[in-house]
C-alpha cells in the first residue's frame, strides 16, 4: 500500500508486521464494529452518520427493496446520508430520501414518520401454525396466480407502455416496452426522464409534466418519435398524477400510446384530401416541428422569467442584509464614541493613546 497511502498516514494509521506487511493500529481497529447481517431480516443499527449500500438494491424485490429502504431510513440520523451504486436508486420509497449528489448517488433522509414498528423476517415460524395456514394457501394461490399472469398478459398486450416518475423526474418503475421513446445515453447512468427521452420528445415531455405538476390534472398531447425506416411518427403522449396508497407520496405517470386522435393535431397537421401524400405528410411534418419549437421556447422563456424572479428576490434579500449591516456598524461606531467620551469625562485624566488617536 505504499503506492497508495502516503508516508505520513502510514505513520499515523499502520503498523509493519513481522512479515512485512501494513495493519491499521489498534486504536484505530477498535473503533470499529464488524458483524454479519441479513439487512431485511435482522434488527438494524440506529442513528448511523451514513450508510453505503452499493450495488444491492437492484438485485432485489420491488417489496423486498421498498422494506431494506424503510428500514436502512430508520437506521439513519435526521438528515443522515445513504449512499447507493451507479445501478441503484431509491425507487418506490422517493419520499424516504432526497437526491443531494446525483452523480454518486448520495441521498439524504427526510423527516417523515413511519410507523414505529418495522417488520423483520417472517411472523410466524413456528411448526404448529403452518399446517393449519397450508390448505387454505394451497386452495386460492393458483386462482390468484393464473389471475394476476391473465392481467399482466392483458397489460403487455393491449396497454401503453409507460413510467413512473417522483417529484424530481426521476423514474422510478418502467412497464412495458418503452425502448422507442427512452434511451439510455452513453456516460454516467440516470434515471431522469428528460436525459433519457430522445430528442424530439424532450419539448413536449418537459411542457406537459410541468403543466401536469402545476395543474394537477390529466394531459393529453401529440408527440413525434423518430422511427428506422418510417421517418417520424406521432402519438399520444398521457401524463396525469397519482398517489402511492401507503406513503400518500405524489408521483406522475407518463403514458405513450401508438396513434393520434386527428382531434388533437393542429389544423395545418390534419390530413386535407385535396393534398398530395407526400405533400400532405411534408407539411404536417413542418408544422409539428413549428409547434413543438414554439412549446419548447415558451418553456424556456417561463424558465428564465422564474429564475429573474429569484434573483431579484435574493437581491432584495441581500440590499435588505446590507442596510441591517451598515446601521449595526453605525450603531456600534456610535457607541464607541460615547464611551470614549464618558470614560475620558468621568475619569478626569487623559484619555489613552488609542482614544486619542
Amino acid at each position: 500500500i505504499v503506492a497508495d497511502v502516503s508516508t505520513e498516514r502510514l505513520r499515523r494509521f499502520f503498523v509493519k508486521t513481522e512479515d512485512g506487511n501494513y495493519q491499521i493500529i489498534r486504536r484505530v481497529r477498535d473503533m470499529v464494529v464488524f458483524s454479519v447481517q441479513n439487512i431485511s431480516r435482522d434488527p438494524p443499527f440506529s442513528k448511523l452518520d451514513l450508510i453505503s449500500c452499493r450495488n444491492l438494491l437492484m438485485y432485489l424485490q420491488s417489496g423486498i427493496q421498498k422494506k431494506v429502504l424503510r428500514i436502512l431510513h430508520y437506521a439513519l440520523k435526521p438528515a443522515g446520508f445513504l449512499m447507493l451504486g451507479h445501478s441503484d436508486s431509491v425507487g418506490d420509497a422517493a419520499e424516504l430520501f432526497a437526491l443531494i449528489d446525483r452523480n454518486n448517488k448520495i441521498y439524504t433522509a427526510k423527516h417523515v414518520s413511519l410507523p414505529a414498528a418495522i417488520e423483520l423476517g417472517p411472523r410466524d415460524k413456528s411448526p404448529a401454525a403452518a399446517p393449519q395456514e397450508r390448505p387454505t394457501f394451497a386452495a386460492v394461490r393458483p386462482m390468484l396466480s393464473l389471475a394476476h399472469l391473465a392481467d399482466r398478459k392483458i397489460l403487455e398486450q393491449y396497454a401503453p407502455p409507460g413510467v413512473v416518475i417522483n417529484d424530481a423526474m426521476d423514474i422510478v418503475y418502467y412497464r412495458g416496452q418503452s425502448d422507442r421513446y427512452l434511451q439510455q445515453p452513453s456516460g454516467v447512468a440516470t434515471h431522469n426522464i428528460l436525459r433519457l427521452a430522445r430528442p424530439e420528445l424532450h419539448a413536449t415531455l418537459k411542457s406537459t409534466i410541468e403543466r401536469v405538476s402545476t395543474t394537477n390534472e390529466r394531459v393529453t398531447a401529440v408527440a413525434q418519435v423518430k422511427t428506422e425506416g418510417l421517418g417520424l411518427q406521432h402519438f399520444t403522449l398521457i401524463v396525469q398524477t397519482i398517489v402511492e396508497p401507503e406513503t400518500k407520496a405524489r408521483c406522475v405517470l407518463v403514458l405513450f400510446k401508438d396513434g393520434v386522435d386527428e382531434q388533437l393535431l393542429p389544423a395545418p397537421a390534419r390530413r386535407p384530401a385535396a393534398i398530395s401524400e407526400g405533400a400532405n405528410e411534408s407539411s404536417e411534418a413542418l408544422s409539428q416541428e413549428l409547434a413543438l419549437t414554439k412549446e419548447y421556447l415558451q418553456s424556456t422563456i417561463e424558465e428564465v422569467e422564474r429564475a429573474n424572479e429569484d434573483l431579484q428576490s435574493a437581491n432584495e434579500e441581500l440590499q435588505s442584509a446590507n442596510e441591517e449591516l451598515q446601521e449595526l456598524q453605525r450603531y456600534a461606531f456610535t457607541g464607541r464614541t460615547t464611551q470614549r467620551r464618558s470614560g475620558t469625562v468621568s475619569c478626569g485624566r487623559v484619555a489613552p493613546r488609542e482614544w486619542r488617536s
